[in-house]
């Protein structure tokens, strides 16, 4: 125990130590940089797979001839910032996946420099030095940053518009708005999930800062920038799909997991029974979206109990093992790898988030989550979780929110006298029990989880019915 304790105190003095260098956020990033180049450098070959070959198929078509297809007809269910983004560099460079990769990799390294500057604004640079540490050598985000997936990406705009609406509360420069509003609306077409966040953010700013109207009133500001930069995504929307809206397959989405018995939701499958009762072969975009609503809130008036035992489940998910590196490994997208390279990489990638997320916890409890320097942080993964609840949501989803996780477990580390006092009850026992609650909900998750997967694997009938 002593030698843990020591152990624990010389790190907190070496991150103190490196705090104080003033050339860190450049050795910051050159790590992170680094170290992504090389994962991908151990397979310079890709094979695109599911998402990838649609938002590849977007790029190749804008470029080709002007329009924005997928599957071949004009679409409005990717969104464009990230099919524009490999467009871009497809004209500019070449069409060449391993630069876009490489440029990924800049893009993930610029993503732990975000992490070391929020980490610092929420609590103190030390805390901000260890998150950007932390962000920079998490396996799962090298991986992540190696696919042709919106995550690298949408993970670098939702922390910058994270940062700028950290920012409105000290706001020295009108721009803040914009830039608020901008990188949300970005991050929003990146991965249209993101859209609720603003309007969430901005109601629980009106409840909780309600006499401080001129913050409230900034932020509103924010918000109407945040609507004009989506405005010409949706119009175009309308002008093709007939329909005023950011995806016309949104409704498609609450109802994939808003239909299913408690033997699907268990296995986190979706009950596709439905596709026999409904001709469901000639329904568009719009169609999808409009009827999917329909039916999901059909079914959550008929079935609230399993809704909420839905709503449970997909909490599990989002808390679950970081395993996408696996299973895209399994899906053919770099080919033949070596299984040397397989076993080796299993346990990197799996290890990191299990430390991570019980750390988070007790981070998050100790740390007075709602003062204003962490209050947009807190409000961005609360949303995180409603919108999980209501909707569905996975280790892939929960991703980009990472960034934000490694900062309260930074704060836990730097701060572990206190989250000890909080375990022997020295800071009450709301708080005590809210930690070991949560730590008990953690082992349950990932227990189910590995029941559920290690079912699959070993053929124990836990399969997708089709297969």
């Amino acid at each position: 125990m002593r030698g843990s304790i020591s152990l624990l105190t010389r790190l907190q003095d070496f991150i103190d130590k490196i705090a104080e260098d003033k050339r860190f956020t450049i050795k910051l990033f050159a790590l992170a940089f680094v170290v992504r180049v090389l994962f991908t450098l151990l397979h310079p070959k890709i094979y695109l797979i599911s998402d990838m070959i649609g938002y590849n198929e977007a790029a190749m078509s804008m470029i080709l001839d002007g329009e924005y297809r997928v599957k071949g007809v004009i679409s409005a269910v990717r969104p464009p910032v990230y099919p524009f983004f490999l467009a871009f560099i497809y004209y500019i460079i070449g069409h060449d996946f391993l630069i876009v990769r490489l440029i990924q990799a800049v893009i993930g390294a610029l993503t732990a420099v975000l992490t070391f500057k929020i980490g610092a604004k929420m609590f103190d640079r030390s805390t901000g030095v260890l998150a950007g540490l932390a962000y920079a050598l998490y396996t799962a985000s090298w991986a992540f940053s190696d696919l042709l997936l919106t995550e690298c990406l949408f993970t670098f705009l939702m922390m910058l518009s994270v940062w700028f609406m950290m920012k409105i509360f000290e706001m020295r420069s009108p721009w803040v708005l914009f830039w608020a509003g901008f990188f949300t609306a970005a991050a929003t077409l990146a991965r249209t999930a993101y859209a609720p966040y603003m309007g969430f953010i901005f109601a629980a700013l009106v409840i909780l800062r309600f006499r401080n109207i001129k913050l409230i009133s900034r932020f509103a500001l924010a918000v109407v920038i945040f609507f004009m930069a989506l405005l010409p995504w949706m119009m175009r929307t309308y002008y093709t799909k007939g329909a005023f809206t950011l995806n016309p397959k949104s409704g498609g989405d609450f109802f994939l997991y808003n239909h299913s018995n408690i033997y699907h939701i268990i296995q986190n499958y979706e009950d596709i029974s439905y596709q026999f009762r409904y001709n469901t072969d000639t329904w568009d975009e719009v169609d999808k979206g409009r009827f999917g609503k329909k039916l999901a809130m059909e079914w959550i008036k008929k079935n609230p109990d399993l809704f909420v035992f839905k709503g449970v489940r997909m909490i599990m998910n989002i808390w679950g093992f970081d395993r996408d590196y696996h299973w895209y490994y399994f899906a053919g997208y770099y080919g033949q790898d070596p299984k040397w390279l397989l076993v080796l990489l299993v346990p990197i990638m799996a290890i990191p988030f299990a430390v991570f997320a019980p750390l988070f916890f007790a981070g998050f409890v100790i740390s007075r989550p709602f003062d204003e320097e962490k209050l947009i942080p807190t409000l961005t993964l609360i949303c995180l979780h409603i919108l999980t609840f209501i909707v569905y949501g996975f280790c892939r989803h929960r991703y980009p929110f990472v960034a934000l996780v490694v900062i309260w477990s930074a704060y836990a580390v730097m701060n572990w006298d206190q989250v000890k006092d909080t375990l022997k009850g020295k800071r009450g026992y709301l708080c005590k029990w809210a930690v070991l609650s949560v730590w008990v909900f953690l082992a349950m998750s990932w227990l189910l989880e590995i029941i559920v997967d290690g079912g699959a694997i070993l053929k124990m009938q836990f399969q997708y019915p089709i297969f």
